[in-house]
């Protein structure tokens, strides 16, 4: 039986992601000496992801390995199923941050074939970033209540956070995506405000009728941000899309976020952003540096994050060490 690869927050059950994102918060002792082995992969470089990753590595005393794309080229000099196949020789876990989610399918599918007990995590991908949105509901769930406003990871009390609003401005992306899902679980809606163009595709609300119906989209960004107990924003320009940079900019005019843009949300609201910010085009210094700012609280639950993935991953799933070759 092979491990359970987590893709994105829909590649667990609702009941199992809540049990995932429970230990996010209690943080429960575990020690996965000799069985935690871990292959970092990385197409393109991340400060958070990495650094949160090899600290929730070390504090469950296990081992990990960073491994930059110009050592291996996967896909070029050697094929995705092979690099896949060679890190599976040596290691429980391949977490893999990679330009194409395809990338991260074809090593799940290569794993599942010849019976690797190994598990993919996604670190992100073009389409799906799981590990961020952990982070974030975390986060949403702790700040809020320093505020006295009520956001439940607990299955007993999610009625509540039906009236808790989220708002998220800008692309919707692979960030946004993720967040919609965790949400979804937690019956909490998501309130977007996308550019002309920028919004979930009709593909999107085609294949994913489930989450998308918990979408509340925005004709004007007052509307968004009205009342909002969390307010989202992400760069508008990622990694790999520097092509599209100047169209992108074009069409975001308007949209950067200050303290003034929050006035007509929640008193208690809170700024969050998944960084790197770009300070002067989605968001302003005077909003990042503010008291409504859990921007590096955010950061910091990364690591949360990754410990509550590991501990999942090796106390539910109890698959124990490497079965490959």
């Amino acid at each position: 039986m092979s491990y359970r690869h987590i893709l994105d927050v829909d590649s667990l059950s609702e009941d199992e992601f809540l049990t995932l994102v429970g230990y996010g918060v209690t943080l429960p002792t575990v020690d996965l000496r000799n069985e935690l082995s871990a292959a970092l992969l990385f197409e393109k470089p991340s400060n958070r992801t990495r650094h949160s990753m090899e600290t929730a590595i070390h504090k469950l005393n296990g081992f990990g390995v960073y491994v930059r794309q110009d050592e291996v080229d996967m896909g070029k000099r050697e094929s995705i199923e092979d690099v896949t196949r060679t890190l599976a020789c040596y290691h429980s876990v391949i977490a893999a941050r990679v330009f194409n989610h395809e990338s991260l399918i074809k090593m799940c599918q290569v794993l599942d074939k010849v019976g690797s007990s190994t598990a993919v995590i996604n670190l992100l991908s073009d389409y799906s970033h799981p590990q961020q949105a952990i982070a974030d509901v975390l986060t949403i769930s702790d700040e809020l209540a320093k505020r006295n406003v009520k956001f439940s990871l607990n299955r007993e009390n999610l009625d509540s956070n039906s009236t808790v609003k989220v708002v998220y401005v800008g692309d919707f992306n692979n960030v946004t995506v993720s967040l919609l899902k965790a949400l979804t679980y937690l019956n909490c809606k998501l309130h977007i405000f996308c550019p002309l163009r920028y919004g979930p595709s009709d593909n999107f609300y085609e294949t994913h009728p489930k989450f998308a119906q918990n979408i509340i989209a925005h004709g004007d960004l007052d509307s968004a941000l009205s009342e909002a107990d969390v307010v989202y924003t992400d760069t508008w320009v990622s990694m790999g899309q520097e092509d599209t940079a100047k169209t992108k900019l074009k069409a975001f005019e308007g949209l950067t976020l200050s303290s003034d843009s929050l006035t007509v949300s929640k008193e208690s609201v809170i700024f969050m952003h998944c960084l790197p910010a770009h300070r002067g085009f989605e968001v302003t210094d005077d909003l990042m540096e503010s008291s409504k700012s859990v921007v590096f609280q955010q950061a910091a639950m990364r690591q949360n994050a990754a410990l509550a993935t590991f501990i999942w991953l090796f106390k539910d799933q109890a698959s124990g060490g490497n079965k490959w070759p």
